[in-house]
């Protein structure tokens, strides 16, 4: 058994959970989206890790046929998270004039709902068209979606996210370019355009920015680590739908075991920087300082003495 399987991600729950109620009081669709499919991940990294432990046993096919979608779509809606904060990033970083109305704020959370909820269904859905049977299970790590690697699924699995994920970073770099070009009129330039001091921008700003690079370089490497087939017909690449194929990991190729290791870690690395700038948020300081009060009054009414 890969004991650290669970364990991190029993870990990456806990660490998610105090950060979804900080963020809570934000009503940020895109920051509270990314730590929902974080933390649904992980509880699916959980189950699977602990039923499918040293065996490859098919045991409820319809939770697998649920969670593999889950785990494929989780990046690009992580993915489309990170463009929707700094696409506003950019916004507030730039001399373009303020909106008096609420229509920007309305499409914006239109945006952040499509990018970081509808996408990623859409993509599940398309996923279907080059799944070439029902799913993997792969021993100790459980189900994996089923990918038929081929021209069609580079243009419909690998292609979309990493478009998302060039935007975010182009996005990132004209904020870069704006702050620049202000100088040390930055911060107040930001504190007239929006409600974030200049600590929350660089915070939101750097964590975008280094999710955005991690997912490009995991979509880039699950790609050139897949093993292409030539395209033949839909009806016999899709011949074997009803196969559930499993494989012991020590049957995996050097590749294989590459790709699947990191289809897992993924979601762990990005729920500890989630995490991580999280806890330097304002509201998390004030959680934390107050946690802390509240210990030190508890210990000190304890270690008085019995009179």
């Amino acid at each position: 058994m890969r004991a650290e399987l669970p364990t991190v991600s029993i870990l990456c729950t806990l660490l998610l959970l105090p950060t979804l109620h900080w963020q809570w009081r934000t009503r940020d669709v895109a920051i509270l989206s990314t730590i929902t499919w974080l933390l649904a991940c992980n509880l699916i990294h959980v189950i699977n890790s602990i039923v499918w432990a040293d065996n490859v046993v098919p045991r409820v096919p319809v939770w697998c046929d649920l969670t593999t979608k889950i785990l494929l779509g989780a990046p690009v809606a992580i993915a489309g998270a990170c463009l929707c904060i700094c696409q506003r990033l950019e916004f507030i970083a730039s001399m373009r004039e303020l909106a008096c109305n609420g229509n920007r704020k309305r499409r914006r959370t239109i945006m952040e709902f499509a990018l970081c909820i509808v996408i990623p269904f859409v993509y599940m859905a398309f996923h279907t068209l080059v799944q070439n049977h029902r799913f993997d299970i792969i021993e100790d790590f459980g189900c994996e979606a089923a990918i038929y690697a081929s021209a069609p699924a580079v243009i419909l699995v690998w292609l979309p996210p990493i478009l998302i994920c060039i935007t975010s970073l182009v996005y990132s770099i004209l904020v870069l370019i704006h702050a620049y070009s202000l100088h040390s009129g930055f911060s107040r330039h930001i504190a007239n355009r929006s409600r974030f001091t200049q600590s929350t921008f660089t915070r939101l700003l750097s964590m975008s920015m280094l999710q955005t690079f991690l997912l490009t370089w995991f979509f880039l490497t699950t790609l050139v680590l897949s093993a292409f087939r030539p395209w033949t017909s839909f009806k016999q690449v899709h011949s074997q739908m009803s196969t559930i194929a499993v494989a012991a990991e020590s049957d995996l190729s050097v590749q294989e075991h590459i790709r699947v290791e990191l289809v897992f870690w993924i979601i762990p690395v990005l729920s500890v920087i989630v995490f991580v700038f999280g806890v330097m948020g304002e509201r998390a300081q004030q959680s934390i300082k107050s946690v802390v009060k509240d210990i030190r009054i508890r210990s000190r009414s304890l270690s008085l003495p019995i009179q």
